[in-house]
């Protein structure tokens, strides 16, 4: 039987021959056999030397590639940040993906004795700095840390473009979990919105925290917020300082605040300088002054609150200042008293003026832009000499020496002013 001819161009040489699978008794295939006085194809190719340069410049474009992608392309260095397990360094702006973890202490600037101020910009960042915290943080001297200042949008971070959903406050909850020997906490630069203030509140609530000062300056607390900030507050066994300088709440936010501080028995600084003097209930200040005896010094503005009846609120007022000024009198610790950006009338000043005559201790009192009259003038001064001199002999100190404590700028104005006018008297 005559075969059907096969043109040379698709003619194959020769068959390859099927390889078996391993452990198969599949059958072999047997090659075709092509007619001797046929010609074989043969196929174009190009020349040695040009494929040997080819490979070279591919394997060099391959090196190359290799070098330069895990430090221009952001996903690679993330990834091979990681795997270095890369930590903070003492720059400012705290680049955390250059210093491997095994020199992090040697290079680490030290921002004040035991202090670290860091900004956040990442969620990377904050993670090194939460794992950084929880391994017992030390600056390059050895100091343990025990001051951090941070600055951090956490609102921003939880919003990070192709990062994980987070629930609100857990990211501010994950920093604080691992600040546990953290002694000073400030988070004035911080945007905290009401999650985060309940995560604030659950780090304070915590047996183990051994935090001393907390700053929160120009924070803006709803009354939802700081009703459960102040539950982490109450009973508080370590806190010495507080401040809430220029916050913005209402007053039944500053309420809950104070009722919670008047139970932390270690308080010794308490600032707490509203952004509307009218909304500080003063009542409940005079509660905290009369509560907590360890207070040695504090700072608030106050003054009548604005109302569509202001017979109704200036008697308010009088009733709380007055409270406010028999607490002074009779606390046996007080040392400064600031009064700053307060709106006091003479009347007022005149309960400070009793208030400081019978208190034991205060030696520093400072009035702002509110300046008293002559008589006022002297009859605080004499207080506040007598109550330094008594501090002085208290602490072992020479009660004659001069006094280490400042008088009111008020009544060293007032009786400068009085002396001037004396003596140009004298002279006509």
């Amino acid at each position: 039987m005559t075969q059907p001819y096969i043109s040379d161009a698709v003619r194959p040489a020769v068959t390859p021959q099927a390889t078996p699978l391993a452990g198969t008794d599949a059958p072999q295939v047997t090659p075709v056999a092509v007619p001797t006085g046929q010609p074989q194809p043969v196929m174009a190719s190009k020349p040695a030397t040009e494929v040997a340069a080819v490979v070279a410049f591919a394997n060099a474009a391959a090196t190359q590639t290799t070098q330069v992608l895990p430090r221009s392309v952001p996903q690679l260095a993330r990834k091979h940040a990681e795997q270095q397990k890369l930590v903070r360094t003492e720059s400012v702006t705290r680049n955390l993906y250059q210093i491997p973890s095994t020199v992090k202490c040697a290079q680490l600037a030290e921002q004040g004795k035991g202090s670290l101020v860091i900004t956040i910009e990442t969620r990377a960042q904050l993670s090194a700095l939460s794992a950084y915290l929880k391994d017992g943080p030390v600056l390059k001297d050895g100091t343990p840390v025990h001051a951090l200042k941070l600055s951090c949008n956490f609102e921003k971070l939880e919003r990070e473009k192709n990062s994980a959903w987070v629930a609100p406050g857990e990211l501010l909850q994950t920093l604080l979990d691992s600040a546990l020997c953290v002694k000073s906490l400030d988070l004035s630069a911080c945007t905290l919105k009401n999650d985060d203030y309940k995560s604030l509140s659950a780090f304070l609530s915590r047996p183990e925290c051994m935090l001393e000062a907390l700053h929160l300056e120009n924070s803006f607390i709803s009354d939802a917020a700081a009703k459960e900030f102040a539950s982490g507050l109450e009973n508080h066994g370590s806190l010495k300082t507080f401040s809430l300088q220029g916050a913005c709440m209402l007053v039944p936010g500053w309420s809950s605040v104070l009722f919670a501080l008047a139970t932390c028995k270690q308080l010794e600084t308490l600032v707490i300088h509203p952004t509307a003097a009218g909304n500080l209930p003063m009542d409940v200040v005079a509660y905290v002054v009369e509560k907590v005896g360890t207070l040695r010094t504090l700072a608030c503005s106050c003054g009548p609150r604005l109302s569509l009846y202001p017979e109704s609120a200036s008697a308010e007022w009088r009733s709380d200042f007055g409270y406010f000024c028999q607490s002074l009198a009779k606390h046996q610790g007080l040392v400064a008293l600031e009064l700053e950006g307060s709106d006091l009338s003479s009347t007022d000043i005149d309960l400070l003026v009793v208030a400081a005559e019978k208190s034991g201790s205060l030696d520093k009192l400072g009035l702002g832009t509110d300046v008293p009259n002559e008589a006022q003038a002297g009859r605080i001064g004499a207080a506040l000499a007598r109550n330094g001199a008594s501090n002085r002999r208290k602490a072992g100190f020479d009660a004659n020496a001069a006094p280490t404590t400042t008088a009111m700028n008020a009544s060293m104005i007032a009786s400068s002013s009085t002396s001037t006018s004396a003596s140009s008297s004298q002279k006509q």
